[in-house]
């Protein structure tokens, strides 16, 4: 097996399928180095992070075959999947011979794997905007903790800078260590472990009164008669409870 390793960035993904098309080779894997696993029948080849590189990459992309192409690739790389960056290098091939209508070549497994990808990250993010939790710190900044499938903070912070203009948040992905900050104008990405996550006792008096009003209420509204177990998993999977405050 082939594993070409990278430094884990969108860059690097650009310039490991560049490489990969200009030497003809055909990677099974292509990764980061922690995530590339140590055996004797995997050949590794470490593929150098070039900005203007992958800059170029992306630009052929988006003039050849689109920038909605060139945003199944950025999807992707967002959802950390194994395998699916190996297949990207048969999906830039495919997207340089066929312009902009690769997206529509379903028929084709390599496309159809990319686009099946993408709708789960994008159908993640989009169910995310509606269950992400803010809960409001002694220190005033709004606290929303995650554990996505896959990497959508800054998919969400997007999405969130604009409903939340002139408030200080952070939405904190406690399963990678990263988090998404703003400061009411825009946000930024960045480094925060899940050791850093916060804990009951961070938060305000009257985040805890609100908390404990919103339980209420949503015990309350609950009709017994009409409980069904089975729907409120598939509209609000179980593995995002842990921090539904009205779950707990």
């Amino acid at each position: 097996m082939l594993h070409y390793v990278t430094d884990g960035s969108l860059e690097g993904l650009f310039c490991a399928i560049d490489e990969a098309m200009a030497s003809g080779s055909a990677p099974d894997f292509i990764a980061p180095e922690d995530a590339v696993e140590g055996s004797l029948f995997i050949e590794r080849f470490r593929v150098k992070t070039e900005p203007s590189r992958a800059a170029i990459f992306a630009e052929g992309v988006a003039t050849h075959a689109g920038t909605d192409t060139l945003s199944r690739f950025f999807y992707c790389w967002l959802s950390e999947e194994s395998g699916i960056t190996g297949m990207l290098v048969s999906y830039a091939k495919l997207a340089f011979k066929m312009g902009p209508s690769v997206i529509g070549h379903v028929s084709d497994p390599v496309v159809l794997a990319v686009q099946r990808c993408c709708q789960r990250v994008t159908h993640e993010s989009h169910r995310l905007k509606g269950l992400v939790r803010f809960s409001e710190l002694k220190n005033g900044l709004l606290y929303a903790p995650i554990e996505p499938d896959h990497d959508v903070t800054a998919l969400l912070a997007s999405h969130f800078q604009k409903r939340l203009r002139g408030i200080h948040w952070m939405i904190h992905d406690v399963k990678r260590g990263i988090a998404a900050v703003s400061d009411g104008k825009s946000f930024h990405m960045g480094e925060v472990e899940a050791e850093r996550a916060a804990k009951p006792e961070d938060y305000s008096p009257e985040e805890m009164e609100t908390r404990a009003l919103w339980k209420e209420f949503f015990r309350t509204i609950a009709i017994a008669e009409r409980k069904n177990p089975g729907l409120q998993r598939k509209n609000m999977p179980q593995r995002y409870w842990k921090y539904l405050t009205e779950m707990e």
